[in-house]
Formats: C-alpha cells, structure tokens, sequence
C-alpha cells in the first residue's frame, strides 16, 4: 500500500523550479519512497526511455486504480486540476500527445 505522506515527500523534496524531462522516471521514484515499486514500462522504438504515457499497466499491476477516464476532443476537462474527486496520491497518466511524443504524469 502507498504510504502517500513519504511519496509527496519524496516528490517536493526533489521537485524544480524548471522541467527536466523526466516526469515519469521523477513519479517512479516518489511512488518508490512511498514503499510501492512500479515496473518501468518497455521502451518504445526510437525512445530514449519509458514514456510517461505507458506506465499504466504498471500502476495497475501495483493496484492502482482508474478513477477518472477523459476523451479527447471534449471541452469538459481543461487541466489535471480539474479531475473530478482527485487527491493527494493520485496519479496522473497523460497520453502523447503532438509536440509530447513521451505523455506525461
């Protein structure tokens, strides 16, 4: 089980100012502090590491749950911030999108 106060720990103490590229490989590792160790997925060909969009059946497999689904192309869902009924120690799987080939979390 997550402990969700020593990942969000983990995640601020490690957070910048400034993107690094690395989202997923940052989210591993916070889940990792919350005593919850996440498979990196498969490299994609082409790829020089796991997308963040591809971790979650790894999530999943940890017992992670979906709790909210969007669809492109609607208008309801502006942001992350907006997911209806989100908390601390969720996590966020974006999808590649153009311009973001690796997603995000």
């Amino acid at each position: 089980m997550l402990n969700v106060e020593s990942a969000l720990a983990h995640l601020n103490s490690n957070a910048s100012e400034k993107s690094h590229g690395n989202c997923a490989k940052f989210v591993r590792l916070a889940i990792k502090a919350g005593g919850v160790n996440i498979i990196s997925p498969p490299l994609r060909p082409n790829y020089d590491y796991p997308a963040a969009a591809d971790y979650g059946a790894s999530l999943l497999a940890k017992g992670f749950t979906i709790v909210f689904t969007h669809n492109t192309g609607g208008s309801e869902l502006t942001d992350t911030t907006t997911i209806p009924g989100q908390q601390a120690g969720d996590v966020v799987v974006v999808q590649d999108i153009p311009g973001h080939r690796y997603g995000h979390m």
